[in-house]
C-alpha cells in the first residue's frame, strides 16, 4: 500500500528513491515505516498518504517527520492522537498529563534559498571544465555571501593545468569566507564530458540559528486554538545536522544572537525537540534532543525521560 505503486512518481523525488531502492538501508526503512504506519489511526493515515506519496519532497519529509514524532511519543508510553483543524499536529497524553506537539522542518528555507541554488550552479560550472578528472568538492564552511562561480572555476582550472600540483592529494580553496576541499579522480572514459563528482553539503551555514529560529517562530501557539497547555515543537533539521552550539545560539542566545526563549517571551512553548538529519534511510543514526525552555509555564522534561535533554540556566535577571 505504501510503496507498491512507486513507478507512477517522479523518479527524482524522495518518495520514488526510497520506494524503488534495493539498498539494505532503504529496505529496512520501508519495513520500519510500514510498521509505524500500521499503528496510525485511519484519519491520520489518509492525511499521511496524501503528503508522503508525493512528488513534492517537502510534503514527503513533513509527513515522514510527523510519523517519526508519532512513533517517538507512542514508544514512550503516550497515547498519541492526531490534532483537529486549527490545532497542533498531535496531542500526547500519559498519566493524565497532556502535551500538544507541532512538527516542522528547518531545511525548507535553505533548500529553497539562493544557497541551495548556488550549490546546483557550482556543479554546472564544474561541468564546463574540460578535464580528465572527476572533481569532487566538500564545502567545509560557507560564508554570508556567495563566492564568484567564475573565480572558483578559474582556480580549479589552474590546479588541473598545473602539472606540479599533485592530483592524488586534496586541495583546500578559500574564496572570501568560504572554504572548499577539492579532490580529483581520474576518469576511466575520457569521452565522458561531465566533470563534477560529489558535492557534499555537510557544512556550517553562517545563518543556521536564524533558520532554526524562523522555523519555530512560525509555529508559535498563537496561530492555534488552544490556551495554557504544555506545547512543544519538533524540528527536523533536514538539510544537515545542526550543531549543539547553533541550537543554543538560536534558543538561548549569546553575544551575537538574541534568545528565542526568555523570561518575557515565548513562555508558552515548553521546549523544542531537534532531530538532526532525519531521513528514512538514516532513522537509526539520527540524533534526537529535547531543549527545555527555562521560563516555560509548563515543564515537560520529566515526562520525556527516554529522550536526551538539555536545559540552559540563564544568568540574566528575570
Amino acid at each position: 500500500m505504501l510503496f507498491s505503486d512507486y513507478n507512477s512518481y517522479n523518479k527524482a523525488s524522495a518518495f520514488y528513491l526510497l520506494a524503488s531502492s534495493s539498498l539494505s538501508e532503504s529496505v529496512k526503512a520501508r519495513i520500519k515505516i510500514t510498521n509505524w504506519f500500521n499503528e496510525y489511526s485511519d484519519y491520520s493515515k489518509m492525511d499521511f498518504l496524501q503528503r508522503f506519496k508525493s512528488n513534492d519532497d517537502m510534503s514527503f519529509y513533513s509527513a515522514f517527520t510527523e510519523l517519526f514524532t508519532f512513533q517517538l511519543f507512542n514508544s514512550n508510553g503516550f497515547e498519541v492522537k492526531r490534532g483537529e483543524a486549527k490545532m497542533p499536529d498531535f496531542s500526547a497524553e500519559k498519566d493524565g498529563f497532556k502535551i500538544l506537539i507541532e512538527c516542522t522542518l528547518s531545511g525548507d528555507s535553505i533548500m529553497k534559498s539562493s544557497a541551495h541554488k548556488f550549490l546546483n550552479s557550482f556543479s554546472e560550472k564544474i561541468d564546463e571544465i574540460d578535464s580528465d578528472y572527476f572533481i569532487s568538492t566538500l564545502v567545509e564552511h560557507s560564508g554570508s555571501s556567495e563566492p564568484s562561480l567564475g573565480i572558483l572555476k578559474r582556480i580549479l582550472k589552474r590546479i588541473i593545468d598545473d602539472n606540479s600540483k599533485s592530483k592524488s592529494e586534496d586541495h583546500v580553496i578559500k574564496v572570501g569566507d568560504w572554504i572548499f576541499r577539492v579532490s580529483f579522480i581520474s576518469k576511466v572514459d575520457l569521452n565522458y564530458r561531465k566533470s563534477h563528482g560529489t558535492l557534499s553539503t555537510g557544512f556550517v551555514w553562517a545563518n543556521a540559528p536564524k533558520y532554526l529560529k524562523q522555523a519555530i517562530h512560525d509555529k508559535r501557539p498563537k496561530k492555534y486554538l488552544f490556551k495554557d497547555e504544555p506545547y512543544i515543537i519538533v524540528v527536523n533539521s533536514l538539510e544537515r545536522g545542526l550543531t549543539d552550539m547553533e541550537v543554543r545560539q538560536a534558543l538561548y542566545g549569546d553575544s551575537k544572537w538574541d534568545a528565542f526563549f526568555d523570561h518575557d517571551k515565548n513562555t508558552s512553548i515548553s521546549g523544542v525537540i531537534i532531530i538532526n538529519r532525519l531521513f528514512p534511510q538514516w532513522i537509526d543514526s539520527s540524533k534526537t534532543t529535547f531543549y527545555e525552555n527555562p521560563w516555560a509555564k509548563y515543564k515537560v522534561r520529566s515526562k520525556l525521560e527516554n529522550i536526551p535533554s538539555l536545559i540552559m540556566q540563564s544568568d540574566r535577571k528575570t
